[in-house]
């Protein structure tokens, strides 16, 4: 049980990063940036969806 609430915290975590990105390329000033933290974005809301869908192998991943 333990286990799956770090896989939660890590989804968690992954969601707050995804805002913050998006944030920063909504508010930046620079067309480049703004296309990457887009995609960063993107992928940590993805990596926080596989993380909360399956949270057995994020925990493998995290401790390996």
């Amino acid at each position: 049980m333990t286990l799956v609430a770090v896989a939660i915290l890590f989804a968690l975590y992954a969601f707050i990063a995804a805002g913050a990105n998006l944030s920063r390329a909504l508010v930046g000033r620079g067309g480049g940036h703004a296309v990457y933290r887009t995609g960063l974005a993107v992928l940590d809301a993805a990596a926080g969806v596989v993380a909360l869908a399956w949270p057995g192998i994020t925990v493998l991943t995290l401790v390996v």
